[in-house]
């Protein structure tokens, strides 16, 4: 029965990854109790959830460990897809850009499912009109599952695309940007998309390695003090910087700042809420409650100074 099980490569991308301890210990629990307790759901024999699982039995294939199958049942692969994601964004252990990623995917995904119907010439087309009455009606769904703004959900599909366009650019830049470790703006990411495709392995590794700011030595500054003023004909004459990176310093937009803002506040709003569903042991001591009070002081203390102007002053 195993070797019926299907992965398809775009499915699994959609899983994040367990880290090797994360692994280590779903694999330890699957052999202690003999078995796999929850079923590996499938469409049409192709795992949509279940693929770590699948992993822990291909590794110890000596043992033949039990496991059930759910067989569900969607209209198109793209309904498939927004389902993985959606039961996905279920997991405790995602990181925002993970988050992100899956809310845009769902998006993306759930479009191309409700678009025209099959055989009509303008299915493509209309797969991708953003202001069509269903489309805002999928995005605002969304939104409201995951407690964020409807233009959020659209951002997400700009930046879930251009995470999918560095994949493939550069191979394992997916998982440094959903990892958190990669400090570039939603705007960099998602303009990868739409580049050139010549451009883009270059675009990535400036957004996966930044030039180091190198800081100025007090020697510097002296002899940057004696330097002669450039005229504006030998600036133009300097050989362009190499080491620029255009699309992390492109011009940003008051929309841009907004959305920044957003997304970190909704990220904060939801890994607060994960709290509470992750440590309700720890929630209910009188330790915990005092530091969290704490912590809510501090974050009630911030945002007062912000509306009295401490961004702006």
């Amino acid at each position: 029965m195993l070797e019926n099980l299907i992965v398809d490569p775009e499915f699994e991308e959609k899983i994040p990854r367990l880290s090797e301890d994360e692994f280590q210990l779903l694999e330890q629990l699957i052999l202690e109790e003999g078995r796999i307790k929850d079923p590996i759901v499938t469409w049409n024999g192709i795992i949509v959830d279940g693929h770590n699982r699948y992993r822990v039995m291909l590794k110890h294939p000596e043992i033949q460990i039990p496991f059930d199958i759910y067989e569900k049942e969607f209209p198109d692969r793209f309904a498939a897809i927004a389902w993985i994601c959606k039961n996905q964004l279920g997991r405790r252990n995602l990181t925002p850009e993970d988050r992100k990623y899956l809310i845009g995917k769902q998006y993306e995904a759930e479009k191309q499912s409700v678009g025209a119907p099959e055989g009509n010439q303008n299915r493509s087309f209309q797969w991708y009109q953003n202001d069509t009455i269903e489309n805002r009606r999928t995005s605002e769904r969304i939104a409201k599952e995951n407690n964020v703004s409807r233009s959020s959900v659209v951002r997400a599909e700009r930046f879930a695309q251009g995470v999918d366009a560095a994949e493939e650019a550069v191979p394992g830049a997916r998982k440094e940007i959903l990892s958190g470790r990669v400090k570039a703006t939603d705007k960099a990411i998602a303009s990868i998309a739409k580049a050139d495709p010549e451009e883009r392995p270059q675009m990535v590794d400036l957004i996966l390695h930044p030039p180091e700011k190198t800081k100025k030595t007090d020697e510097d500054e002296e002899e940057s003090d004696e330097s002669p003023p450039v005229t504006p004909l030998e600036e133009a004459e300097d050989e362009p910087d190499e080491t620029a990176t255009p699309i992390l310093l492109a011009p940003t937009t008051e929309e841009d700042m907004l959305y920044e803002m957003e997304d970190a506040l909704s990220a904060a709003i939801w890994r607060w809420n994960n709290c509470k569903s992750t440590y309700p042991e720890h929630l209910k001591s009188r330790s915990g409650q005092q530091q969290v009070k704490k912590l809510a002081d501090e974050a009630m203390k911030f945002f007062r100074e912000v509306k009295q102007g401490g961004l702006w002053k």
